[in-house]
């Protein structure tokens, strides 16, 4: 995707090494982008020099309905979970998982996200803003 990256692998909290119950440490990397009226924070799950799952929340100006989308993405079919958990203004964590090998969920959000972090094989992301409805 072309654009502006406001900040590129920057890590989570300092997150930058973590068992995720497999042999290799995982790392995570946070990205923001903003093009075109388009709104969007990536977080990532590296492990062995590779993306292993992924998780995205997009906001656009042209999106009549006021929403966000969320996907998570299972990059690799080797049976670890990747899921993305969402904080809700009234404290609740809504959970959202990708199917296990290769696979993606896609989910329009339309109700208020105060944070969000990525899960990865038992590990998680630091909590991270949702990008602004506009």
């Amino acid at each position: 995707m072309a654009g502006s990256f406001v900040g590129v692998a920057v890590l989570v909290a300092g997150a930058l090494a973590l068992s995720a119950g497999g042999p290799a440490p995982v790392t995570f990397h946070v990205r923001y982008q903003s093009e075109g009226g388009s709104h969007q924070t990536y977080l990532d799950a590296l492990q062995s020099g590779g993306v292993a799952g992924e998780a995205w929340l997009d906001s656009s100006e042209h999106d009549e309905r006021r929403a966000r989308t969320l996907t998570v993405c299972d990059r690799r079919a080797d049976g670890v979970g990747v899921a993305a958990r969402i904080l809700v203004p009234d404290g609740r964590r809504i959970v959202y998982s990708a199917s296990v090998g290769k696979r993606c969920f896609e989910r329009v959000l339309g109700y208020p996200i105060v944070r969000w972090q990525l899960w990865f094989g038992g590990a998680f992301s630091g909590e991270v803003p949702a990008p602004p409805l506009v």
